[in-house]
C-alpha cells in the first residue's frame, strides 16, 4: 500500500516506515546498523576541515544562476519579511532563524546584494559573513579568542553520504521522498570532483587530493556492486565478473598486482575468447576478488557491504533497502526509535 508524498504531492511512494516493520529481523538489524555507520561517516565529513564553507568555494551559485531567476527586490522583500515575523514573534524562533539562514545561503550564493535601506549595517554584514569565511576572505574569532571555522557544507555532506549509502554500503536514504539511486546521483558527484579539482590546482596545500580520490571510485563500486549482485545464484554466490582495473581502483593498487593475485590463484580467472583473431580476455570472479579486496592482511582496508534488497531474484537487482530519512536529524531519529543502546542526537549549532 502506498500513500502520497507530502514532500511532492505528484510523486507516489511506498509507507517505507511500514515496509521497515514488516521486514525480518535480521534485515532490520542490518539496515540499523548501516544507519550507524552512516552517522559515523557523517561525524567524520562534518568536522572535516575540507568541508568548511565548500559550498562557497565551488561555482554552484554560477550554476544555480543557469535555472534560477535572480531577483533582488523579490529576494530582499521575503528575507526583510522574514526580519519582521522574527522581531515581531509571529513564529517559532528557530523555525526563523532557519529560514533566514536557508534563504541568506541561496541569495548570497546568487550574489543577490541586500537593500541598505531595508537592512541595518549589522545585518548586511552578517548575511555577506559566512560566503566571506567560506571563501577565506575573513577569519572570525569568539569571546575567548578562538578562531570560528566557516560552517561544513550540509548539502554536500548529505549527498555523499546517500552516494555512499548506496556504493558502499549496499542500501539508500531518501532524496526528496524518494529512494536515493546513484544513477540520479552520479552527475552531482561528477560536478564535485570536478571543482576540487580546480580547488586543488588553485590550492595544492589543501589536501583535496583524499576528497578526489574518493570520489573517482564510487562509479567502480556501483559498477563492482551491480555486477556482482548481478550474477547472484542462491546458495552459490555470485557468478558474474569483473575486471583488473575495477579491482585496481577500488582495491587503490597497481593492475599488475591483480593479475599476479591472478596468477597465484589469489583471485579466479576466466579467460573468454571475445574475437577469434584475438588472445583471450582475462576476466576476475566478483566473489573471489571481493575476498581479495577485503582479507585482512591487506594494509588497506576496502570497505564493503553485501547488497540488502527485497531478496536475490534478478528481478529485484534494483530494490534496495531504503532508510526512511532524508537529512541528519530523521537518520539519526531512525537509530533512536530501533536501537536499544542509542541515545545520541544531532544538535544545531
Amino acid at each position: 500500500m502506498s500513500n502520497m508524498s507530502s514532500k511532492n504531492p505528484f510523486l507516489e511512494v511506498k509507507d517505507l516506515k511500514k515496509e521497515f516493520n514488516e521486514l525480518q529481523e535480521w534485515q532490520k538489524d542490518q539496515l540499523v546498523l548501516r544507519a550507524k555507520l552512516l552517522l559515523s561517516e557523517y561525524k567524520e565529513m562534518d568536522k572535516d576541515p575540507i568541508f568548511a564553507g565548500l559550498t562557497y568555494r565551488t561555482n554552484i551559485g554560477h550554476a544555480m544562476s543557469m535555472f534560477i531567476e535572480k531577483n533582488e527586490p523579490i529576494a530582499n522583500f521575503i528575507l526583510e519579511h522574514l526580519f519582521i515575523l522574527r522581531k515581531n514573534k509571529d513564529i517559532d524562533d528557530r523555525l526563523a532563524d532557519d529560514a533566514i539562514r536557508w534563504l541568506q545561503q541561496i541569495m548570497s550564493l546568487l550574489s543577490i546584494e541586500l537593500d541598505p535601506t531595508r537592512f541595518k549595517p549589522i545585518d548586511i554584514i552578517n548575511y555577506w559573513l559566512p560566503f566571506m569565511q567560506g571563501m577565506k576572505l575573513a577569519h572570525t574569532k569568539d569571546a575567548k579568542g578562538e578562531k570560528i571555522s566557516a560552517e561544513p557544507s550540509e548539502a554536500i555532506i548529505w549527498n555523499l553520504l546517500m552516494i555512499k549509502a548506496e556504493n558502499i554500503y549496499g542500501i539508500r536514504l531518501l532524496n526528496n521522498g524518494s529512494p536515493a539511486k546513484w544513477e540520479s546521483l552520479e552527475g552531482l558527484c561528477n560536478i564535485l570532483r570536478d571543482e576540487l579539482s580546480r580547488l586543488d590546482r588553485e590550492n595544492p596545500e589543501e589536501g583535496f587530493k583524499v576528497l578526489i580520490s574518493e570520489l573517482d571510485k564510487f562509479s567502480e563500486y556501483s559498477l563492482f556492486r551491480y555486477d556482482h549482485d548481478s550474477g547472484w545464484e542462491e546458495d552459490k554466490g555470485s557468478k558474474e565478473l569483473t575486471s583488473r582495473e575495477t579491482i585496481s581502483i577500488l582495491g587503490n593498487v597497481s593492475k599488475k598486482a591483480v593479475v599476479n593475485a591472478g596468477l597465484k590463484d589469489e583471485i579466479e580467472i576466466i579467460k573468454i575468447k571475445e574475437r577469434e583473431d584475438r588472445e583471450p580476455v582475462t576476466f576476475y570472479q566478483t566473489d573471489s576478488a571481493l575476498a581479495w579486496l577485503q582479507n585482512s592482511k591487506r594494509r588497506q582496508k576496502f570497505n564493503y557491504l553485501p547488497s540488502l534488497k527485497i531478496s536475490n531474484k534478478y528481478e529485484d537487482r534494483d530494490n534496495f533497502l531504503v532508510i526512511p530519512a532524508e537529512n541528519i536529524h530523521e537518520l539519526v531519529n531512525f537509530i533512536k526509535e530501533n536501537s536499544l543502546d542509542f541515545n545520541e542526537a544531532v544538535t544545531d549549532e
